[in-house]
């Protein structure tokens, strides 16, 4: 309390004194003083829970605005990472899809390198048999190698082979049992032949065969056999 209202207090006290003397006007005076005490205590008690409870509110506005502030940083923590996570899974499905694309062209390289060396090699066989058959003609038949056992060494000219190797492929891995039979024509030759697929089968190994059977027309003259061919080492192969 400050000096001010104290003096004034002192003042009423000893007016009020003056004025009414002796013990009745003394007994106002204290009574007078302890009122005012009482009053400026109970405001000085008012004012400091006000300010005790504006702290405290301020206190809880500041612990709110925390929190929040703590959930915003968390949520975007978990939204960096997820899309962090979203751009690595993106990268590795890319990564992955073009290491499938280069093995995928690799194999295709590799399969058109093997088939242009297969073309060139059946080539110099081609001219290397015409040119023995110009200084030799009573020569060996042409031996083909998807021809039956028994149709072997039938045919009249090495193109033969081609057109057999290529009708045989065909049918082996497209047609159904007891199906129509897939023919071939050879113009330059004149021969020509059908290959049909009789039985499919899969063995204890697990290696699945075909039964087949082929007819050879050489010179008006047809031939027919017979033979089983097994897909191994990732190619069919026939039976001896």
């Amino acid at each position: 309390m400050s000096d001010g209202p104290r003096t004034s207090q002192v003042f009423f006290a000893a007016f009020f004194a003056s004025l009414i003397g002796g013990a009745i006007g003394a007994g106002f005076a204290v009574s007078y003083l302890a009122s005012e005490n009482e009053r400026t205590t109970a405001q000085a008690s008012a004012t400091a829970e006000a300010r005790r409870r504006a702290i405290e509110e301020e206190a809880r506005r500041v612990d709110e605005e925390r929190r929040r502030l703590e959930e915003a940083l968390r949520r975007a923590e978990q939204e960096r990472r997820k899309l962090q996570d979203d751009a690595r899974r993106k990268a590795e499905e890319e990564k992955r899809r073009a290491e499938e694309e280069a093995k995928r062209r690799a194999e295709e390289g590799r399969r058109a390198e093997a088939e242009r060396r297969r073309l060139q090699e059946e080539a110099r066989k081609h001219v290397e048999e015409e040119e023995a058959k110009r200084r030799n003609p009573g020569a060996a038949k042409a031996s083909c190698e998807f021809a039956a056992p028994a149709l072997k060494d039938v045919f009249a000219h090495e193109t033969d082979c081609y057109f057999l190797q290529r009708t045989f492929r065909l049918a082996i891995e497209t047609a159904v049992d007891g199906g129509e039979p897939s023919s071939w024509t050879n113009v330059r030759s004149g021969s020509s032949g059908t290959i049909k697929i009789l039985a499919t089968e899969k063995r204890a190994d697990g290696v699945m065969c075909r039964t087949f059977e082929q007819t050879v027309t050489i010179e008006g003259k047809t031939m027919t056999g017979s033979g089983k061919a097994c897909f191994k080492d990732g190619a069919w192969r026939i039976e001896a």
